[in-house]
């Protein structure tokens, strides 16, 4: 595999594994009665869904653009 798109899987990874950890302090939280108004409701694992999927891709994109941000220069110009 190449080593960028080896580089984007993996820094893309940690994001989705930092959006799952913000996904169930979320829920163990209750935070906007998010986690009771998914249980009490039929679609309750559609709603855990759409939040897994949300804050996986927020934060891998973000942590792909912060890699890429903080990745040293080939040129080796610093950075200011």
């Amino acid at each position: 595999m190449p080593t960028a798109i080896r580089f984007f899987v993996h820094h893309g990874l940690i994001g989705l594994a930092i959006g799952l950890v913000f996904v169930v302090l979320i829920l163990a939280l209750d935070i906007g009665h998010i986690r009771s108004l998914a249980t009490q409701s039929e679609m309750g694992h559609v709603v855990v869904g759409m939040l897994v999927v949300a804050f996986g891709a927020t934060f891998g994109g973000a942590q792909i653009a912060f890699a890429i941000m903080l990745a040293p220069r080939e040129d080796g110009d610093e950075r200011r």
